[in-house]
């Protein structure tokens, strides 16, 4: 179990590295401006991290949600 935390955090530090060296290729108002009525830099990664909390530390209501999703049925 030990290996795999191990191996998570250091997978979500790889990925925060990479986000951080894509951010500081952006100026600073571009990061907040969307074009065309398109999300701004700000918004997706906000979207996104709020997504990635939710997935680590909600996860019985998570479980709960893929459940319900399941039984739906789109015929």
């Amino acid at each position: 179990m030990r290996e795999i935390v191990l191996s998570v955090g250091a997978e979500f530090l790889r990925y925060k590295t990479l986000a951080e060296q894509a951010f500081a290729q952006v100026a600073d108002e571009a990061l907040s401006a969307g074009e065309g009525g398109s999300n701004s830099i700000v918004q997706l990664a906000w979207h996104i991290s709020g997504n990635l909390e939710s997935r680590f530390t909600r996860s019985e209501e998570h479980t709960s949600e893929l459940q319900s999703r399941e039984t739906i049925s789109y015929a």
